[in-house]
């Protein structure tokens, strides 16, 4: 029952107060003043009584220009719709006096639209304004003198905004519990028989909100009863009827999925849900249709005929005319039903092709972070699955490829090379470039005021109002900049030779990450673990390993945050530890026996020279373990057998990051300069390893910032003329929103936000000499898109990087910054090559331990990158 729909009688208390001459006058100057810089300044000084009164013609044309756009978006789902219905709205509560019962009503149609859009990206700040609006206009009502027509209106949209916020808050038993309470009493209150009917309707779905959360079917007898009592209010050719008959069919089918399943129920629901579908009007089908559909097809499903299932699963899919939104929640409940069905891969291709635009019209990282964690943490794990099933080995690295660092690999995306495009057409090449820069500092961005957008007044008492300004604008901006990196996508597509610009990259390309060595994706399913050896001329390699690696790579990650606690306290402290189980030797010993020694055995047989190098790119929590370090040691941590004697290793997060790195690295040039940013103060050994760099590098290559004079500011604008740059300091890891990890200075964090913005022209070699610098969050419930800083460092732009997988003993920095940075100036300043910086790693952690250095020290430390 929106409210929002309602646009009788407004001002029906105040117009009358001033003549009609001057109320059209005084309309005039408000649409005129609302024109101008000073429209903001003007309201917010406006006194109440005045604000009250002035213009009630203008808000009358506000309230129905918000209705007719509120209603065209809820036809069309087009975000642009919903931006100007909200933006209105915040307008139209501005001018409305606070307690005044219009107020109120406003209040009640504003928490309305931002519940759309909550609906539409599940920010909760939208969802926790909604309510708090819902709230306040509710009280208003409440504290009138006399009962008011309008509190069914606004106990209605307060029950709305609890029970779908209810979903995304950990208080969500609570919530709909009091939604359902609300809900009763508007059943209670005196009501038209089409209030009545939807009341009824929403009472029911709070019902099943309830059961669907307990898992429990008692309660959908009573939703069913509850429908077909809303149902029975209707008139035969009332177009609210589909609404209530689209809520039976999903009640009927859940009793079956939660409950009793007899065949009577089954049957009865497949009824239910054909008659739902028929009934639509082929002339207005929407989201609504799409998931009718679904839900037919769920009913298909429980009633055993699977390729019928399926057929309609399919034709939800690629509805087009329904948002990616809800196409991809269709499509992820095809993917997961039909693991077992011929249309599987198919199933999860196209959840892959409908997440990537669910993300495009996200307009923020956080946002877009958020929805991957709800949506698709084993999307591409699974797709690589049934691909490797079906024997289809190029799929399987083209989906592993597609649905791994999803965020990471958008930025990028935003920074295509476009020199080739720049000789064909220099105008459409620079001005691609500008709107792929300002989407790009857009979704990363978290500062207001961005983007050179005007500020908004303080228009609300909600503590949400401000970010939901800013999101407002953001939205807006969002969509403008993506309508025109589409159109301009297209257009370069009709030039000669780039009709495949920017489109899914295809294996002939992906391939091309094996040109220095084979690359190998060690994917970890619930079903199956394999690893995929990616060669540069050859088809790829398929090594199957042990089909229990899932719980072993949990169980080993587990183990190693317990060893790197254990070690850190002996080492500073002298707490021995002597449990066999935590031990780092045997951590190593079961990585090497269930996962790498089988590839290595694969890569001799296809004769890849011993000594040469292999990179790893290693999928969900196997990115958390040593890889590299695999083998069998003796008590004394002497390599008896395994990967470091064998080959020489790097990482990269993706194939696409890899190839960007070699294709934007420089051959030759001036010579290095490098950037030394520490915290001393902190980290004691820190001079040291700065007087290392001395005794290496002149004073007008080497810069040093350290303690006070390693302000982030500073940092960063150094950056821009350093290629090479060692940070000694703590680092930050942040899996709740990963572009806010980064390295702890001075003053502040220098943020991978702001690394990335920052678009460092030169970017070559960053060395990580930081506690987690590429630590995995064990717990994050998308590991690929929680990337190491060592990773993340590679998509901002360095070519090469070395970094940690748990915290590193300080006294370790001075060592291998000697023997690192000796390697990679043994041929003099000017002839270094960051490529080299992989086998200076590799050399320097066969110092330590050749040198006794204890094995959870030395294993560390690993190389990302070219």
């Amino acid at each position: 029952m929106s409210s929002i729909n309602d646009t009788q009688d407004m001002h029906s208390d105040t117009s009358h107060l001033i003549p009609d001459p001057l109320s059209a006058m005084l309309s005039d100057l408000v649409i005129s003043l609302r024109m101008t810089p000073e429209w903001d300044e003007w309201m917010e000084h406006l006194p109440d009584d005045l604000r009250r009164i002035v213009a009630p013609d203008y808000s009358d044309h506000l309230m129905q220009s918000a209705s007719t756009i509120f209603n065209r978006y809820q036809r069309s789902r087009a975000p642009e719709d919903l931006e100007e219905a909200i933006t209105l709205l915040r307008e139209l509560t501005a001018l409305t006096p606070r307690g005044h019962i219009e107020h109120a009503r406003h209040l009640s149609r504003l928490a309305d639209a931002l519940l759309g859009r909550f609906m539409l990206f599940e920010r909760i700040e939208d969802s926790d304004e909604a309510v708090d609006l819902a709230r306040q206009a509710v009280a208003v009502i409440r504290s009138g003198h006399r009962p008011s027509i309008h509190l069914a209106d606004c106990l209605s949209t307060l029950a709305t905004c609890l029970g779908v916020q209810s979903d995304s808050t950990p208080r969500r038993l609570d919530r709909i519990e009091e939604a359902i309470t609300i809900w009763r009493e508007v059943v209670s209150l005196p009501l038209s028989p089409s209030e009545s009917w939807t009341a009824l309707r929403h009472l029911a779905l709070a019902i099943f909100s309830r059961q669907l959360q307990l898992e429990e079917a008692d309660g959908i007898e009573e939703v069913i009863i509850l429908l077909r009592r809303s149902l029975a209010l209707i008139p035969a050719e009332h177009q609210d009827k589909q609404g209530s008959l689209d809520a039976l069919a999903v009640a009927a089918v859940m009793r079956c999925e939660l409950g009793d399943a007899n065949i009577e129920y089954r049957e009865k629901a497949l009824e239910i849900c054909r008659e739902s579908v028929a009934n639509y009007d082929q002339s207005t089908l929407d989201d609504h249709y799409c998931l009718a559909v679904g839900n037919l097809a769920n009913a298909y499903w429980i009633n055993g005929d699977y390729e019928e299932a399926v057929t309609h699963y399919e034709q939800a899919a690629n509805m087009r005319y329904a948002t990616p939104h809800c196409r991809f929640r269709v499509t992820t409940l095809w993917a997961i039903r039909a693991i077992q069905h011929s249309t599987s891969l198919r199933a999860h291709i196209k959840a892959l092709e409908l997440l990537d635009r669910c993300l495009t019209s996200t307009p923020t990282i956080d946002l877009q972070h958020q929805f991957l964690m709800e949506n698709a943490s084993t999307l591409a794990t699974n797709a690589a699955s049934c691909a490797i099933e079906k024997e289809e080995l190029e799929t399987a690295v083209q989906v592993l490829e597609q649905g791994r660092a999803f965020l990471w690999s958008r930025i990028r995306g935003y920074r295509p090379s476009i020199e080739k495009l720049r000789k064909q057409s220099p105008g459409l090449a620079e001005e691609f470039k500008s709107v792929c820069q300002q989407l790009e500092h857009l979704t990363v961005s978290s500062q207001p005021n961005f983007m050179g957008m005007p500020p908004f007044p303080n228009i609300s008492s909600t503590p949400h109002a401000a970010h939901g300004l800013e999101f407002d604008a953001k939205m807006t901006k969002n969509r403008q900049l993506s309508d025109d990196y589409e159109r301009l996508i297209s257009e370069i597509r009709q030039l000669d030779g780039f009709s495949s610009f920017l489109k899914a990259t295809p294996f002939s390309t992906l391939q091309t990450a094996a040109s220095g060595g084979p690359v190998i994706l060690v994917h970890v399913d619930g079903s199956r673990s394999d690893a995929i050896i990616v060669r540069a001329t050859e088809t790829p390699l398929l090594v199957p390993l042990p089909g229990d690696l899932s719980t072993v790579a949990d169980t080993l990650s587990t183990r190693l945050v317990v060893v790197d606690r254990i070690n850190r306290n002996e080492d500073r402290y002298g707490v021995s530890h002597q449990s066999k189980e935590f031990d780092m030797n045997n951590v190593l010993q079961i990585l090497w026996k269930e996962v790498c020694q089988p590839i290595a055995r694969a890569l001799q047989e296809m004769g890849h020279p011993k000594g040469s190098r292999i990179w790893w790119c290693p999928v969900g929590r196997l990115g958390a373990l040593p890889l590299h370090a695999a083998g069998i040691y003796n008590h004394k941590g002497v390599l008896i057998e395994g990967f470091p004697n064998l080959y020489m290793s790097s990482y990269t997060p993706t194939l696409s990051s890899l190839i960007a790195s070699r294709e934007t690295a420089v051959n030759g040039g001036p010579g290095p300069r490098l950037l030394a940013v520490g915290q001393s103060n902190s980290l004691p050994k820190v001079k040291d390893e700065f007087l290392k760099l001395k005794s290496l590098l002149p004073n007008n290559v080497l810069k040093i910032r350290d303690g006070d004079g390693a302000e982030s500011d500073k940092v960063l604008a150094d950056l821009r003329d350093h290629p090479w740059v060692h940070f000694a300091c703590h680092g930050s890891l942040d899996a709740g929103s990963p572009f806010k990890s980064g390295f702890v200075l001075y003053n502040k964090k220098l943020s991978l936000r702001d690394i990335m913005q920052a678009r460092l022209p030169n970017a070559e070699l960053a060395f990580l000499a930081a506690c987690h610098s590429a630590a995995m969050e064990s717990e994050s419930e998308t590991p690929d898109e929680v990337l190491t800083l060592a990773a993340a460092m590679q998509f901002c732009g360095f070519r090469s990087i070395v970094g940690t997988l748990w915290t590193m003993s300080d006294s370790d920095g001075p060592v291998l910054t000697e023997k690192f940075y000796m390697h990679m100036l043994r041929n003099g300043l000017d002839d270094t090559d960051v490529c080299d910086s992989a086998e200076a790693v590799h050399l320097a952690t066969k110092f330590m331990r050749e040198a006794g250095v204890p094995l959870h020290r030395w294993t560390t430390f690993v190389h990302v990158g070219i």
